[in-house]
């Protein structure tokens, strides 16, 4: 896509696939400076730490209190851009990334470590490693500093004409400034800080000290005390209307606490973790394993999402002492027999009582190889299900009466099967997807012959069938489960319901089978077909550069609705593919470690009975002890 010449919100729409009424509202600036928020509110929130502001079906404003207790009662104002509207400004994003990346010297420097790919705090704390005095300075205000016309030039800088530069402006700010929340923000600020990078990198070389920055912090490093002077800084910072936040300037030098962007580097080989932080897990770790049973179950979700937050990441920073830490925790969920939900916090609006699962299948070949996918679409409570099919009811109504899609009566009651729906109708359909409120479950396996038998074919669903619901249905454990897989004249409905009854450990669950004319069985239908077009052009190249658990490579029709994916599983390579960050699946895979030591999750579901296979540290045990004498008497033998 070429962002530089959608000079519209009728173009951006059209090329973003995303409501022009969305836009338009969010263009709007009236909007914007009706629903501000007043900073009066801040005297009204009491020690609420938190405030949600709801002023549209597209936006909010959340309302975080500092932590720091020297601005306790002082909050951070953050712009929340609503599902399925937000993925605009992640797609914009991507665009923005495409532009830079052509002639990535030009737009970053090398001085940023903030919002950009391969760097991080880590590598931030690296520059100032070995250096005997240290200064940091935080900038006032950073992203309300940098107004709308900033922002525009920006554009004009990437390539786009003045409209596109001024709706895109427009798009990207709220109350004329860059805002916190919209994706796009940190790399707008990064862009925007190229100029003033570039200055302060000549600042410093002149006084031969390391500067850096991430986002609104700057660090300076030197091993001579001959740092710029203050003076010298506050002319570069207001040539772009910008100023030091002065009650967060640092002077620190060799033998007091260095820390930079958190992380401390005293030590001269590498940044560490906080001594403070390393305590803090051992303490709660020891505290978890001697009271673990003693506390209330909503609380020790809680503490031990917690808890793992803060493994996650000291491993990201030492790697061998975070894997001792996560090793205890692993351990001690182990002896309560205890599994972290496969999410983290479920969002206010899925605390329901009700998760309602609709199925569908398919199978592709490709490269004369056979495969079969599954798709579990998952609804939350009634109300949404009933909205949901009186979205696609209205549609299905609209495109049955609407003359110029030429349908017969024949294709009019077999609407919403991709597989025969006309051009018109699935640009309709996929248009509407992403309004839907839903989750989806994605898993594929591979046949071992280009042309499968009945008794193939079904070994392989009832296996990915409940691989996929082994998942599904430990995710949606406090809720009850709905099931309702699509009409298989190969599969029977009482046999999937055997298999999964036989799996221990799993929350109650109904299945039933869907019927023809249930609409919402298109849903699944929809996303299956989207993700199959995709890897019939991509399975060969994509699926191959994927590492292990990293996030999906998209096309354009996949990335629509892919926010809405969570989860895709390649079965027969036993890997999981996600769009979540990496903690939060990382969670899953605990899970797994976990259950790994009652679970052989290699032969997770059995050929014939299709259960769980359990074997005990025992039985593991006799095993090791068996192959081991058996090896050495095949050696003495030999000797003989």
């Amino acid at each position: 896509m070429n962002i530089t010449n959608l000079n519209t919100l009728e173009n951006i729409s059209k090329n973003f696939n995303i409501s022009l009424e969305f836009l338009k509202y969010i263009a709007d600036k009236e909007y914007q400076r009706l629903n501000s928020f007043d900073k009066k509110a801040n005297s009204i929130m009491g020690l609420d730490s938190t405030l949600f502001i709801n002023f549209s079906n597209y936006v909010s404003i959340i309302k975080i209190e500092k932590k720091n207790k020297k601005r306790s009662h002082q909050f951070r104002e953050v712009l929340e851009i609503k599902s399925p509207y937000n993925i605009f400004y992640k797609e914009l994003l991507n665009e923005i990334e495409c532009i830079i990346n052509l002639n990535y010297s030009s737009y970053i420097t090398n001085s940023a470590h903030g919002f950009i790919k391969n760097k991080n705090i880590l590598s931030n704390a690296q520059q100032h490693l070995n250096k005997i005095f240290l200064r940091k300075y935080d900038i006032l205000n950073f992203f309300n500093s940098i107004g709308i016309s900033e922002v525009h030039n920006i554009f004009i800088k990437l390539g786009c004409n003045e409209e596109t530069s001024m709706l895109f402006s427009n798009l990207c700010t709220y109350n004329g400034v860059l805002k916190e929340g919209l994706s796009t923000s940190p790399m707008i600020a990064n862009l925007f800080c190229y100029d003033l990078d570039h200055e302060l990198i000549k600042l410093s070389e002149k006084y031969k000290v390391t500067y850096t920055r991430y986002c609104d912090d700057m660090t300076f490093s030197s091993n001579e005390d001959n740092f710029p002077l203050e003076v010298e800084l506050e002319e570069i910072l207001k040539k772009y209307k910008l100023n030091f936040n002065k009650a967060k300037t640092i002077f620190v030098k060799a033998g007091q606490s260095q820390y930079v962007t958190g992380l401390s580097i005293s030590n001269p080989l590498y940044p560490r973790v906080p001594r403070r932080l390393k305590r803090k897990i051992r303490q709660d770790l020891y505290l978890l394993n001697k009271y673990f049973s003693d506390d209330k179950h909503e609380n020790i979700e809680y503490k031990l999402r917690e808890v793992y937050g803060k493994i996650i990441y000291t491993i990201g920073i030492e790697k061998e002492l975070g894997k001792k830490f996560k090793n205890s925790f692993i351990e001690i969920l182990y002896k309560n027999d205890y599994q972290l939900s496969e999410i983290f916090e479920d969002s206010p609006e899925k605390l329901v009582n009700q998760v309602f699962h609709y199925v569908d299948e398919t199978d592709v070949k490709i490269n004369n190889k056979h495969y079969i996918a599954l798709a579990v679409v998952s609804i939350f409570s009634e109300d949404v299900k009933r909205v949901n099919k009186a979205k696609l009811l209205d549609l299905k109504k609209k495109l049955s009466c609407d003359q110029r899609n030429g349908l017969t009566e024949e294709q009019k009651e077999k609407l919403f099967h991709y597989c025969e729906d006309n051009v018109y109708t699935k640009g309709m359909y996929q248009d509407l997807l992403r309004s839907l409120d839903f989750e989806a479950f994605i898993i594929f396996i591979e046949g071992s012959s280009s042309n499968m038998r009945k008794n193939e074919y079904k070994s392989a669903y009832y296996k990915i069938f409940d691989t996929i619901f082994y998942k599904i249905l430990r995710r949606f454990n406090k809720y009850n489960n709905y099931i309702y897989p699509e009409e298989n004249s190969k599969i029977s409905v009482s046999q999937l319901e055997k298999n999964l009854l036989s799996i221990k450990k799993l929350p109650k669950f109904n299945i039933e089978k869907g019927t023809k004319t249930e609409v919402l069985l298109s849903i699944p239908d929809y996303v299956l077909g989207i993700f199959r077009d995709c890897i019939k052009r991509d399975l060969s190249e994509n699926i191959k550069n994927l590492k292990k658990n990293q996030t999906l490579h998209e096309d354009n029709k996949l990335n629509e609705i892919l926010d809405k994916i969570r989860l895709v599983i390649d079965y027969s390579k036993k890997i999981n593919y996600a769009r979540q960050s990496g903690m939060k699946l990382d969670c899953i895979n605990l899970n797994q470690q976990i259950a790994g030591k009652i679970l052989n999750f290699e032969d997770e579901i059995d050929e014939k009975s299709y259960h769980i296979t359990l074997k005990s540290k025992f039985k593991k045990l006799i095993n090791r002890v068996y192959r081991k004498s058996k090896a050495l008497l095949t050696i003495v033998k030999e000797s003989k």
